[in-house]
């Protein structure tokens, strides 16, 4: 199946993980765009993941890990839980690097979950090749990750890990809301949001996501006029 344009980003804050995905997909051969859902939980866990790149390696990926059936205690010891997700991902990871190799379909995976690991909410990173990471602040894949990573510096980088949830969705809605509008051939509106914390995991409702959109686009706002009131002038609305 075609690939995605992505950004999926996660942030950790003084309160869990807040995890976030534009909701494209597109498909660079056939010139097509649909909308997908790129984040799930899996089962009643507090573990959300998301992928970029092939939507059909991701929804084998989605599909292995309910059929799984993890259990709640397998959480509890953080290499052990990386060493037996690293083995449920690993065939798919395998498929999808001798489908790369094919011109017609160059289209690899990348994995990004947060979750409660050994009582903690952590970021855990898939790569291309298959190889799995911890993060410790934040992490984004996707062809809009540099971006992210870029605004994610730019706010405050690590010391972003200090806010509470509620401003640190603020920051996170950023990044990714920054991306979209750079990378606009490849990640699109609408935005998802879940938050990780080891009470448990939730999407944020639409309305909540969009009120918090409206509130980083009076932020963004302020700040351009704070900078043309230097100089005496008045910005332009943004296009």
């Amino acid at each position: 199946m075609a690939a995605s344009g992505t950004v999926i980003a996660a942030l950790r804050h003084r309160d869990g993980v807040l995890i976030g995905a534009d909701s494209q997909a597109s498909d660079p051969i056939a010139l097509v765009r649909w909308a997908v859902t790129k984040l799930r939980r899996i089962g009643a866990l507090p573990f959300v993941i998301g992928f970029s790149g092939s939507m059909g390696s991701a929804e084998r990926i989605f599909d292995a890990l309910d059929a799984a059936g993890i259990r709640p205690n397998q959480l509890d010891r953080k290499a052990r839980f990386q060493t037996y997700l690293d083995g449920l991902l690993k065939p798919e990871y395998t498929a999808a690097a001798g489908r790369s190799a094919n011109p017609f379909q160059p289209i690899p995976i990348w994995g990004l979950a947060g979750a409660c690991i050994e009582r903690e909410a952590r970021i855990l990173e898939y790569e291309a090749s298959g190889d799995s990471s911890w993060h410790e602040h934040f992490h984004a894949i996707g062809s809009g990750a540099p971006t992210a990573y870029a605004t994610f510096r730019t706010l405050g980088g690590r010391d972003l890990c200090r806010l509470s949830e509620r401003t640190a969705l603020l920051a996170l809605l950023r990044i990714i809301r920054t991306t979209i509008g750079v990378d606009v051939s490849g990640v699109s509106d609408p935005i998802h949001v879940w938050r990780v914390a080891c009470t448990g995991a939730s999407e944020l409702p639409d309305d909540e996501v969009n009120v918090n959109l409206q509130a980083v686009a009076e932020w963004e706002q302020q700040e351009r006029q704070a900078l043309f009131a230097a100089d005496g002038l008045t910005p332009e609305p943004p296009a």
